[in-house]
């Protein structure tokens, strides 16, 4: 009887799980949230947009993609704001980057370009020309390196 109980559960659980999924479709521009249309506006203009996602599982959209003809690969969350920026081989555009996060770089990094930042909930995580990947507190104050 225990066997028949857990083997049920299994099932429910295993038909219930695609329900829970992320999955990602294709939409268009004019379906981001405004303040995302605003974003690439200011600091990509003239830039063309290559293709758009939109991440959805089953309570609704918890994330948009955003590829550029240019190569850069943007990260929105649900309501719109950025919360990854990776330029691949081009740099960020300093407008994105906070202030203090910009010059602490020109500062303890020399010539390095910002060619990627996330905002995580806590701090950001910056990865400069090099290839180092820095971490900075949500006020701009260098913390250290990422592993």
């Amino acid at each position: 009887m225990k066997r028949l109980i857990f083997a049920l559960l299994l099932s429910v659980f295993c038909v219930q799980m695609p329900l829970f999924a992320d999955i990602e479709i294709p939409i268009e521009r004019s379906q981001l949230p405004e303040r995302t249309q605003k974003f690439l506006d200011e600091h990509f203009p003239n830039i063309e947009v290559a293709h758009i996602k939109a991440e959805k599982n089953f309570f609704g959209i918890v994330a948009y993609e955003v590829i550029l003809t240019n190569g850069f690969d943007l990260d929105f969350d649900k309501k719109g704001e950025w919360t990854e920026i990776d330029g691949d081989k081009l740099e960020v555009p300093a407008s994105i980057v906070p202030e203090k996060i910009r010059k602490s770089i020109a500062t303890k990094f020399p010539g390095k370009k910002i060619m990627q930042i996330k905002k995580e909930r806590r701090y950001y995580e910056v990865e400069i020309s090099d290839g180092e990947d820095l971490i900075y507190s949500l006020d701009g104050v260098f913390k250290g390196y990422d592993d």
